[in-house]
């Protein structure tokens, strides 16, 4: 994947970066499910929203969900590390 000048750039000034279609929508509402049971949230219900309560630094402990995994090891996401070095 190239970057073109402003994707390069907005990582910079905007302090993010969209890379559009990177993950597959499929693995990325598994990862949203995922997400909501463990932090016991409805995705459509924003007065659950703050049902989670933070523990610790606020990380939330969902690396080793299979869905999280399977997000992190999909071929266009093997590969961004590459880009974030450029």
């Amino acid at each position: 994947m190239t970057l073109t000048a402003a994707q390069r750039d907005d990582p910079i000034e905007e302090g993010w970066l969209v890379v559009p279609d990177i993950v597959p929508r499929e693995m990325s509402e598994r990862s949203v499910r995922a997400l909501c049971e463990f932090v016991g949230v409805v995705q459509n219900d924003s007065t659950t929203w703050t049902n989670y309560v933070k523990q610790g630094h606020g990380i939330i402990p969902l690396h080793h969900d299979q869905a999280s995994s399977a997000r992190v090891q999909a071929p266009a996401t093997a590969g961004s590390a590459a880009c974030r070095a450029r």
